[in-house]
């Protein structure tokens, strides 16, 4: 394989790798505003503040 060839597939993988975690992080913040929003009143007084 030429350096070239190796510096592309090094750059596409580390491309794939940063869209993978923005595409984790975007979904864990989405998890969390649902359950935020999904979470029973405060009147039930199991949980929440």
């Amino acid at each position: 394989m030429s350096a070239a060839a190796s510096a592309a597939a090094s750059a596409v993988a580390s491309a794939v790798a940063s869209a993978a975690k923005n595409v984790v992080k975007s979904a864990a913040k989405n998890v969390v505003k649902s359950a935020v929003a999904c979470r029973p009143a405060p009147s039930g007084g199991t949980r929440g503040p």
